[in-house]
C-alpha cells in the first residue's frame, strides 16, 4: 500500500494531485504487477489530475450491475466521456467485457483497455 499523502488537498482517490501526478509515471511501459485495486487507483488519479471527473464502477460484492460494465467512467470536459477496463499483469477480459467494449464502439464512444499508467498516457495523447 502507497504512503499516505503528506498534502493537504486530498481527492476523491485518497491522493493529491501533487503525489498522483508523481505516482503516475512508471520507468517505463510495463503491465503492472500490483493487484488490480492498486493499478485501478493509480488510473483513476492520473484522469483527475488531467481536469476528468472518475467514477469508480468495480463492486467486490454481490450488486445489481449490469456484468461487463467498465471498472471506470471518465467525463472528460472538452475530451468525452470514456469507459475504461483495469487488468493487471496477466488479466484478461471476460465475455461480458468483451461484449461491453463492442457496445460502447459501435456506439461511437471510447473504450480502454489498460494495465498501467503508461498504457492510458500512450491512449490519451
Amino acid at each position: 500500500m502507497p504512503d499516505p499523502c503528506p498534502h493537504p488537498t486530498v481527492r476523491r482517490s485518497g491522493i493529491c494531485a501533487t503525489c498522483a501526478a508523481e505516482r503516475a509515471r512508471p520507468a517505463e511501459h510495463v503491465k503492472d504487477a500490483r493487484p488490480e485495486a492498486d493499478v485501478r487507483r493509480d488510473i483513476r488519479g492520473w484522469y483527475e489530475v488531467h481536469g476528468a471527473q472518475v467514477w469508480d464502477m468495480e463492486q467486490n460484492r454481490p450488486t445489481r450491475q449490469t456484468a461487463g460494465m467498465s471498472d471506470l467512467v471518465v467525463c472528460w470536459p472538452g475530451r468525452g466521456m470514456r469507459f475504461v477496463e483495469v487488468k493487471r499483469k496477466g488479466g484478461r477480459q471476460s465475455d461480458a467485457q468483451r461484449a461491453f467494449q463492442a457496445a460502447v464502439e459501435a456506439s461511437g464512444g471510447v473504450y480502454r483497455l489498460v494495465f498501467s499508467v503508461a498504457d492510458v498516457e500512450r491512449e490519451e495523447r
